[in-house]
């Protein structure tokens, strides 16, 4: 075999390699008005020294995150209530990747005061390379109240 041939065998197997070590994130952003694409997305990532990333105008979007990483991605437009998700991605992934899911923003009732959740609403983690667990914890402040959301 040629050292171009097996040169070019192993950009092929580490380029898969690569690829194979993002998670890839479909998500389309709600309000109570239907999709909504001026929503602000701010992704943290947790531990890292990075500045935040803010993307605007988002309605459906496809995000790419490391394997082995925790982020943070919070929801905000005027007017609604923000809301969090705490992303944990897998260790190790051993292929492609893709999940899926939606944000839905509430409207803030002017009556009551601003409403903000007392923690990320959603907690996306892994319990292996392809099991994708979700928790939701919906309960928001009102005024110091704790209380819990219909939504």
């Amino acid at each position: 075999m040629k050292i171009n041939q097996v040169f070019a065998i192993i950009v092929v197997c580490f380029s898969m390699t690569v690829q194979a070590q993002e998670l890839k994130v479909k998500c389309d952003a709600y309000t109570d008005k239907g999709l909504a694409d001026d929503i602000t997305l701010t992704i943290t990532q947790l531990g890292g020294e990075g500045v935040p990333n803010v993307l605007k105008q988002v309605g459906k979007h496809k995000l790419y995150f490391a394997a082995g990483e925790e982020y943070m991605l919070t929801y905000e437009k005027e007017g609604y209530v923000t809301k969090t998700i705490h992303l944990v991605t897998p260790e190790r992934l051993e292929s492609k990747k893709t999940i899926e899911f939606d944000v839905l923003l509430l409207p803030q009732p002017t009556e009551q005061g601003e409403l903000t959740y007392t923690a990320p609403v959603g907690f996306i983690y892994f319990t292996g390379a392809n099991t994708m667990k979700y928790k939701k914890d919906y309960k928001f402040v009102v005024n110091e109240n704790v209380i819990m959301a219909t939504k």
